[in-house]
């Protein structure tokens, strides 16, 4: 009996597309400016990786972007800044543009505070 899951080649081929998809997404969270510490810049890098990320595999319905956003935003978080606690992270694309502003103010004040 076999337990591997065999795919035809579109899978095969997706998948090693996802592979260097990642490494460039892998690339750009291991390698932000010091600027990437400012809210704003960050939440503009996370969510434009995560956005190439997703528009590389072809066109999606709106909720499968955003699911598959979600995702690239998690793994860009993990590599960046650690793994997030999913029952109160939320990423930016399912955040509304007030709620992104709220969170940039946020970390703009804790900063004032340290």
């Amino acid at each position: 009996m076999s337990y591997l899951h065999f795919t035809d080649e579109q899978q095969r081929t997706g998948a090693l597309e996802c592979i260097e998809a990642l490494k460039a997404l892998e690339h750009s969270a291991e390698n932000m400016l010091i600027e990437g510490d400012e809210g704003a810049i960050f939440a503009a890098i996370q969510s434009g990786d995560a956005e190439k990320l997703a528009d590389e595999f072809g066109p999606m319905t709106p909720h499968q972007k955003g699911a598959f956003r979600a995702m690239a935003e998690y793994i860009h978080h993990c590599l960046s800044s650690g793994t997030p606690a999913l029952t109160q992270w939320k990423p930016f694309v399912a955040k509304t543009p007030e709620e992104v502003e709220l969170w940039v103010k946020s970390l703009e004040e804790d900063e004032v505070a340290a």
